[in-house]
């Protein structure tokens, strides 16, 4: 139970890292895009992809808690497999390893954590 509890635990912390830095405007006065920019845009994209997921013939939610989980632990390993994103438009696509979204990731989350006054 411990080795679960502690994966759950090392997941909950990704995710919510994950939502702060792609749900944050950045500093005041700083036009609110923020979370839009350089590598933030990717962890935007990044977060698309593991839960706005769509079935490809109707384009409704496709709600796989397998591909959260998955997606979610590739990341927090920091693997060099490359993953395909796409922005809701579909006018964007980059290809990244999750080892440059964590490494993007955690400077993010680092930025914001300076930004505390």
């Amino acid at each position: 139970n411990l080795g679960v509890e502690l994966d759950n635990g090392r997941m909950a912390r990704l995710l919510v890292k994950l939502c702060i830095v792609v749900d944050h405007q950045g500093l005041p006065g700083g036009g609110g895009r923020w979370g839009e920019t350089g590598d933030r845009y990717v962890l935007k994209l990044l977060h698309d992809f593991i839960f706005h997921q769509a079935q490809p013939d109707t384009g409704l939610p496709l709600l796989d808690w397998g591909h959260v989980a998955e997606s979610l632990n590739k990341l927090d390993a920091g693997l060099e497999e490359e993953v395909t994103l796409m922005s809701r438009d579909g006018g964007t696509l980059l290809v990244v390893s999750f080892a440059e979204l964590k490494r993007a990731l955690l400077s993010a989350y680092a930025e914001l954590s300076g930004m505390r006054m």
